[in-house]
């Protein structure tokens, strides 16, 4: 009797993976170009010189950025509002590198031991040597420009509402039959730079002539103080 011989399945072979026929491909060619190497150098010194210009481009760029706004400084810099007559501490600024066409050319590099703030400066902004009271100046003091000075000028409870920073003009009458080919009303300091506001009155910066002025009118006459726009 013949034995029927019982047939084993065979297992499918299984799919190349989508990673191994992406390989293929590629294996092809880096075989065809190794078999023709006068194509396959060429292919490389093109790759080399996209390379280079690559770099090379943003090498010229980077160039031609520092030759517009010039090299990096070191710039000490207000990292908050810095109000006038503030004393500057180490809390308040930072050094920063900035390109040199941005910054003024009084700008400092480090912090001044001890200086005050003259005039206000912003956050973010450069600290210059020119917005900081001379060395030793203090209070009132530092918030005056070399050619100015502080005079108080008491006034009464009808002034208009003042407030630091404001620019007010001073006006002085006498009684009109002394008056002699003008009003009896003159200004004696326009513009003046209001410096402190109490409800005794208001000190401000004028020019050391305007300070001899109103300080004449107001031991001879009545002084008012008015709004000026700036």
């Amino acid at each position: 009797m013949h034995r029927l011989e019982q047939e084993v399945p065979v297992a499918p072979s299984p799919l190349p993976s989508r990673a191994t026929l992406a390989r293929r491909p590629r294996r092809r060619l880096v075989v065809a170009l190794r078999r023709q190497p006068v194509v396959f150098w060429a292919l490389a010194a093109l790759a080399g010189i996209a390379t280079y210009a690559t770099v090379a481009g943003a090498l010229q760029r980077a160039t031609a950025g520092a030759e517009a706004y010039g090299d990096l400084v070191p710039v000490l810099v207000a990292r908050e509002d810095l109000a006038a007559g503030a004393t500057l501490d180490a809390g308040q600024v930072e050094v920063r590198r900035l390109p040199a066409s941005l910054v003024p050319t009084d700008a400092l590099a480090s912090l001044p031991e001890g200086r005050s703030v003259r005039s206000p400066v912003l956050a973010g902004e450069a600290v210059a040597a020119s917005r900081l009271a001379p060395d030793g100046a203090i209070g009132v003091a530092g918030q005056l420009a070399p050619t100015e000075r502080a005079v108080a000028v008491p006034t009464d409870h009808h002034r208009p509402p003042l407030a630091v920073g404001q620019r007010v003009d001073v006006l002085a009458t006498v009684d009109p039959t002394l008056a002699t080919g003008r009003g009896p009303t003159t200004p004696v300091a326009t513009s003046a730079r209001v410096l402190v506001v109490e409800d005794a009155g208001i000190t401000v910066a004028v020019g050391s002539d305007d300070a001899a002025r109103l300080a004449t009118a107001m031991a001879t006459s009545v002084v008012t103080v008015v709004i000026s726009p700036g």
